[in-house]
C-alpha cells in the first residue's frame, strides 16, 4: 500500500481503507449540506470525480486533498485517527 511515485492511492484489495476515507467524506459533506455538485465545483474537480471518491473507487492525492480542502478536513486527520503505519497510505 505504498502511494506510487504518479500519485496514486493504492490501497489493499478489498478496499476497505479506502471505503472508510469514502464514507467519512460522503458523511462531512452531508453534514455540511452540500451536494457533490457543490462540492466538485469548489474542489475544482468533476461531480463524477467526487461520486466515485464517494464510491471508495482510486484517487490521486491531489484529488483527495482538493476534496477533502473542499468539505474542511484533511486526509492527515483521518490517517492519525486510525494509526496508519509510516509507509503505507
Amino acid at each position: 500500500m505504498k502511494v506510487k511515485d504518479q500519485g496514486l492511492l493504492q490501497f489493499v484489495s478489498t478496499g476497505s481503507f479506502r471505503n472508510d476515507i469514502a464514507l467519512q467524506i460522503k458523511e462531512i459533506r452531508k453534514i455540511q449540506g452540500k451536494s457533490q455538485k457543490d462540492v466538485a465545483r469548489e474542489a475544482g474537480v468533476a461531480e463524477r470525480t467526487v461520486r466515485n471518491l464517494e464510491k471508495g473507487n482510486e484517487c490521486t492525492v491531489s484529488v483527495l486533498e482538493k476534496v477533502c480542502e473542499a468539505i474542511g478536513c484533511t486526509p492527515v486527520i483521518y490517517f492519525e485517527l486510525h494509526s496508519v503505519p509510516n509507509d503505507t497510505v
